[in-house]
């Protein structure tokens, strides 16, 4: 075993054991760490700003960035969720999360090939690496004790090992320290965050990826200090391509269309169902949301009902379709309508045999009325109703209207998710169900936010005009914008900065950009105060 094999087994155990025990950097987050501001409403209020590790996307995303190596999601950790939207906080990563992140930091290495320099014994080209690759993986400069130690570990491995392990070495603790996997965001006065805390928080909100070299040079030469400067970054950073990203972040996880990658479909029922379909369904979503957001009306309204879709070759089966190349794919208006009729948000509200009326009208209650509903009892049957050739869907889940234990939700889920029934369980359109009963899509909501939602309607597109008239469903909207850039939920003494959101919103028109321009320079996005431990 060469020596660098013995300093790689021993970097396992320090790392694993340094995460393991301390979590996210500064010690475990209390609910006390919180930010301090005065809101616009004129009452003292307090944001909390908890540590949080990286996603799975950003993770990769940054890593690619930093290293040019292609990573996959998925090679580290798993995210919890909020409301569906991923939330890391103060999630610690454990020995055997530490032991993930070494091995992806080798893989990451193992291909790196020019791409950061060999530096040998040459001082000032390793301090070049530091100042560049070091300063973005951390998102601030390095500081001395940080280099002293980086540099030891470079020479450490270079006494008994190669040049490329010496390199191959810094990079992978660069990858694996807390300050890399956990964003750090760091205050200046007044509870405010500074240049480069205010740079780590627009890129992963924006961008789904730490800050580049730009960014982060406009944070050091004071760009982000005053309001104007933030307001133009932000500007800036919305017209970059990396901003489809963060765009169809927030769309997949408010509609939770990235699980369809995990779903299982019966394969006599459906047999194109496929891993090369489903993850052409959920990069369909995403880009459909880019598409709506910076290509097309921009608007929520749009993002509701908009009559096509952006796909290529594989998503176009699930339509009956055949295309050569990626692009805008004009629909049946009639049949679909924006976001609720993409085959990815309709799968995932199915079975693998069957469709769920009450899985898709939850999707409708909770991610687009903000209506979140119990879950049902510990001792409550959930067996789903047997499938039946004589019967047809309506017919078979009608009980859970009679049923008293079950009709409270279900009266307010399923005759919303009967409006979908023209939608298989792969989210293609059919006429008729497997028994040959025709579909009869007429659903009903009732007990919305405001009166004007409800009522009858036939089919989703009926529905999701109704929807996109809403203001109800501009706030919850807005809400949930709020949401994916705060990385957790806001409580009720932060409803102020929502209602800013959404007043943003409305006052352009329903405009995407508008109201993510206006989450990302509102004082509650700006603001860290740490509260003494």
């Amino acid at each position: 075993m060469s020596g660098v094999t013995h300093i790689a087994h021993g970097m396992r155990a320090v790392v694993a054991l340094a995460l393991a025990a301390c979590g996210p950097p500064g010690g475990p987050v209390r609910e006390s760490d919180t930010g301090a501001g005065v809101d616009s409403c004129g009452a003292d209020v307090t944001f909390a700003t908890p540590v949080r590790r990286l996603s799975q996307d950003e993770y990769a995303r940054t890593v690619t960035s930093l290293t040019t190596v292609p990573v996959a999601p998925g090679v580290v950790l798993d995210d919890p969720e909020v409301h569906g939207f991923a939330d890391t906080t103060a999630a610690a990563v454990g020995v055997l999360g530490a032991d993930r992140y070494l091995r992806a930091a080798e893989t990451v290495t193992a291909s790196l090939g020019e791409a950061v320099p060999v530096c040998g014994a040459d001082r000032s080209c390793l301090d070049e690496v530091l100042d560049e690759l070091g300063t973005r993986a951390f998102r601030r400069p390095l500081e001395p004790g940080e280099r002293e130690i980086l540099l030891g570990l470079h020479e450490e491995v270079r006494a008994v090992d190669t040049d490329v392990a010496a390199r191959d070495a810094l990079v992978q603790a660069l990858l694996q320290s807390p300050q890399f996997l956990y964003r750090v965001e760091s205050a200046g006065s007044g509870g405010a965050l500074d240049g480069y805390g205010l740079a780590t928080r627009l890129a992963f909100f924006l961008w789904g990826e730490g800050p580049d070299a730009a960014l982060l040079a406009r944070a050091s030469s004071g760009g982000l200090d005053a309001p104007e400067g933030v307001a133009a970054t932000v500007d800036d950073m919305l017209e970059d391509p990396r901003a489809r990203n963060g765009v169809a972040d927030f769309v997949e996880q408010w509609m939770g269309t990235a699980r369809v990658e995990s779903l299982q479909r019966d394969a006599q029922r459906f047999p194109q169902w496929d891993a090369a379909l489903a993850s052409a369904l959920r990069e369909e979503t995403r880009a459909f949301a880019g598409h709506v957001v910076f290509d097309g009306e921009g608007t929520l309204s749009a993002l509701l009902t908009a009559p096509y879709t952006v796909t290529g070759p594989e998503g176009a089966r699930i339509y009956g379709l055949e295309r050569d190349e990626v692009g805008v794919l004009p629909l049946d208006p009639g049949e679909r309508a924006g976001i609720l009729t993409q085959p990815a948000a309709l799968a995932t509200g199915a079975h693998d045999n069957q469709t769920s009326i009450t899985l898709r009208g939850l999707m409708v209650r909770e991610r687009i009325l903000c209506q979140p509903l119990p879950l049902p009892p510990d001792d409550l049957d959930i067996t789903l109703p047997p499938l039946d050739d004589e019967l047809s869907t309506r017919e078979r889940f009608a009980r859970h209207s009679q049923d008293p234990a079950c009709s409270g939700c279900h009266t307010l889920m399923d005759p919303v998710g009967l409006g979908f029934e023209h939608f298989d369980p792969i989210g293609a359109w059919r006429d008729a169900e497997s028994s040959g009963v025709l579909v009869d899509a007429s659903g009903h909501l009732s007990g919305a936010p405001d009166a004007s939602l409800d009522g009858h309607f036939y089919g989703v597109p009926e529905l999701a005009q109704r929807l996109a008239a809403s203001p109800s469903v501009s706030e919850c909207f807005a809400r949930n914008a709020v949401r994916f850039a705060w990385a957790r939920d806001p409580g009720l003494h932060e409803s102020c900065a929502v209602a800013r959101a959404a007043t943003a919103l409305e006052d352009s028109g329903g405009d995407i950009r508008s109201l993510l321009g206006s989450i990302a320079t509102d004082p509650a996005f700006t603001l860290r105060t740490e509260t003494p431990r």
